[in-house]
């Protein structure tokens, strides 16, 4: 008969009944059913370095990778308490020791915390501290600089070798290469990087995210993986520029049809007053603008000197843009010093 509740499988593991354990999972009790702090049978295993109940667990498939409600992993519990055998275990596995806490520490930084915190730390602590750090800090850097290059090139196959070792790579470069992939235009390798765990809202020194780099460039597809992961569509850089308005500007057409398609608002503005639809008409995009307008922007929004789309369409010749927004702006319309834009200089064909 095929046990419905995970519940025993925990109380056989807290009591380090192996034999309990392996009939129940002989019969089918869920193996990653967790309890009140967001702990499974294989956290417990792992902090109490029962061996066998983790070589049992794992064998069975349980998740090594599952978060507590602090973000340990089990491979964090078993590094913080030494247990050596047990952290063999969860690597062979499939543990992955670059995975952060809540607080941003690795199972190996959760070590070193314990190491340099106590005089008699557990038996077996030093020889955890030298499995999980593997690599010389050479060697690490090494490896970051490879996956931001790799990323550059959009170099797919590099990328999945790297984030496969399951090496801990700097949170930093984890980063710069989802940048570095978004701007390029390369959704495989964003999607790859995302899927790993790298922050899909993290930021450069310009306080731009991926989303934005992909819509400034104009990569429709990029877009939509980053969407789908939770991208913050209203994000902004310094001066308040979001995705939309980015794209808007650069003219692409795609970018802006894919972020309206995914719910970016028209009507945000930047630094000045500065709409996607006045960006769009700067920019002198005529597509653009007629989607824009299509998703409800306000033609008589005006910047903080007054001036509406259409005035910065005819002051910069982009007739195109012009034309679309002439039908529906008020062409009366004047600036705060007083100056209308000027009527059609265009044929009279619209």
């Amino acid at each position: 008969m095929r046990v419905n509740s995970g519940l025993q499988v925990l109380e056989a593991v807290k009591r380090q009944k192996v034999k309990v354990l392996r009939k129940l999972l002989a019969m089918g009790a869920p193996l990653d059913v967790t309890d009140s702090k967001g702990r499974t049978a294989l956290h417990y295993a792992s902090a109490l370095k029962s061996v066998e109940c983790v070589r049992s667990l794992t064998e069975a498939g349980a998740l090594c990778n599952s978060m507590d409600s602090e973000g340990y992993t089990a491979l964090h519990l078993a590094a913080g308490y030494g247990g050596t055998e047990v952290v063999d275990l969860l690597l062979n596995a499939g543990a992955q020791p670059n995975v952060r806490d809540h607080a941003g520490r690795s199972p190996r930084d959760l070590v070193e915390m314990v190491l340099a915190g106590t005089r008699k730390p557990q038996p077996g602590m030093q020889e955890v501290l030298s499995k999980l750090s593997g690599l010389s800090d050479e060697q690490r850097c090494g490896n970051d600089q490879r996956l931001v290059a790799a990323a550059e090139a959009g170099d797919a196959l590099v990328v999945q070798e790297i984030l496969s070792e399951g090496l801990p790579l700097q949170l930093a470069k984890g980063q710069e290469a989802l940048s570095v992939a978004a701007r390029c235009g390369f959704a495989e390798v964003v999607e790859q990087l995302v899927n790993a765990g790298v922050t899909v809202d993290a930021r450069d020194m310009d306080h731009t995210t991926p989303l934005m780099l992909a819509a400034d460039a104009g990569h429709e597809t990029c877009i939509q993986v980053l969407v789908a992961v939770g991208a913050d569509l209203e994000a902004c850089d310094k001066v308040g520029v979001t995705p939309l308005i980015a794209a808007a500007y650069k003219g692409r057409s795609s970018a802006v049809m894919a972020l309206l398609h995914a719910g970016a608002s028209a009507a945000t503005k930047a630094q000045g007053g500065v709409t996607p639809l006045l960006a769009a008409s700067e920019g002198g995009c005529g597509k653009c603008v007629a989607m824009l307008l299509e998703a409800g922007a306000d033609a008589s929004s005006r910047t903080n000197e007054g001036k509406t789309a259409l005035m910065h369409a005819c002051a910069g010749g982009r007739h195109v843009a012009a034309e679309v927004l002439i039908r529906a702006s008020d062409v009366g319309a004047m600036d705060t010093e007083g100056t209308a834009p000027p009527h059609s200089p265009f044929p009279s064909s619209l």
